[in-house]
């Protein structure tokens, strides 16, 4: 029979709070605790110097430079195209993405930024993209930059479904994704250019669950030969020089450039359901998705965490200030290290201690 301290110290690590799921981790995932210090929004990756979120646009109006700001996010400087629709069909996030429908060789359509966006040597992109129900019948970019006139770098959709980043017009395809970009589903890629005529640097993350942590494929390279600078950034559907002859769809949606690094999934999303705030942990960046909707984290909780990559967290929380604590009673025996278990548990705020020596 345990002695009884011991029954009533694992009964009490085992229940601390009404809502605690069970301790099992997630595949590759480590189990980490502290104290919530922010409750909020999660930040999910570096700041995007523009974004657009397309949720402003009304669904079946034709955007433009004049309706594709404010509730979207940073209004495009440049709509060129036919096509384009703001659509409720289909949307990454929220209730609205950007739909790009029509011949291929009726030549490119793409929502820009110039002046938003400025002169830069350097930048990091985001794009979630769903393709229709066929691939292009030739290459398509779904970015591509400018310098002025001259083509920079582009990431483009291949006839086979797959990725490929691009430099100069005049450049072939410097390297291709392995992967196949599925039909009918929501991808995001994100993606990183330094442009230089000798040290080029072309970057490309691709996630076939949207909004994961987990890269599925990475694509790089560097020494390349780009333009010195870029001035112009386009979204689209953008034919090559020589374009296909197919009817092409696909949908695009929270577009960003960022010049201070990866931007990330566009949303931190809530794996448990109820509660899609955050919470932050200690100073660590750690964060959670609170499990249940009848608990409000706040500031000062004790929580748990599985950690799966540096933001994507699920857990639960242990005895949050105002919650019942179970008390432990009996005697330690004597036992040091028993004492010592006792006294780092209730310090932590995981149990009372009433034991007596």
């Amino acid at each position: 029979m345990r002695d009884s301290t011991a029954a009533k110290l694992a009964d009490a690590i085992s229940r601390p709070s009404d809502a605690r799921p069970e301790l099992t981790p997630p595949n590759g995932a480590v189990l980490r605790h502290g104290t919530v210090t922010a409750v909020g929004a999660a930040p999910v990756g570096a700041a995007p110097l523009a974004s657009n979120s397309l949720e402003g646009g009304a669904a079946g109006a034709a955007p433009t430079a004049a309706n594709s700001g404010g509730a979207s996010g940073t209004a495009f400087d440049v709509v060129s195209g036919t096509g384009l629709t703001y659509d409720s069909a289909q949307a990454a996030h929220g209730a609205r993405a950007l739909r790009f429908v029509g011949s291929e060789s009726a030549g490119p359509s793409y929502v820009e930024w110039a002046a938003a966006v400025g002169t830069r040597t350097e930048i990091w992109g985001r794009f979630y993209a769903y393709v229709g129900s066929a691939y292009p019948s030739a290459g398509q970019a779904l970015f591509r930059a400018y310098d002025g006139a001259a083509a920079a770098c582009r990431v483009q959709l291949n006839a086979s479904g797959k990725l490929a980043l691009l430099g100069t017009s005049a450049s072939p395809q410097l390297i291709i994704s392995a992967s196949v970009v599925p039909l009918n589903t929501w991808i995001r890629v994100e993606f990183h250019f330094v442009f230089s005529a000798t040290a080029g640097v072309v970057e490309l993350r691709y996630y076939d669950s949207a909004d994961s942590a987990t890269i599925t494929e990475t694509l790089s390279l560097s020494g390349q030969a780009l333009t010195a600078q870029a001035t112009r950034y386009q979204f689209g559907q953008i034919s090559q020089t020589t374009p296909g002859t197919g009817t092409y769809t696909q949908w695009l949606d929270d577009l960003a450039i960022s010049v201070a690094g990866w931007p990330g999934a566009a949303v931190a999303v809530a794996t448990g359901g109820g509660n899609a705030g955050m919470v932050q942990v200690d100073t660590t960046g750690a964060y959670w998705n609170p499990v249940d909707a009848s608990y409000q984290p706040k500031v000062g909780d004790l929580v748990y965490l599985w950690q799966q990559g540096p933001v994507s967290m699920v857990g639960g929380r242990l005895n949050p200030p105002g919650t019942p604590l179970v008390p432990v009673t009996g005697s330690r025996g004597g036992n040091a290290a028993l004492t010592s278990l006792l006294t780092q548990l209730a310090a932590r705020g995981l149990i009372v201690d009433n034991t007596t020596a």
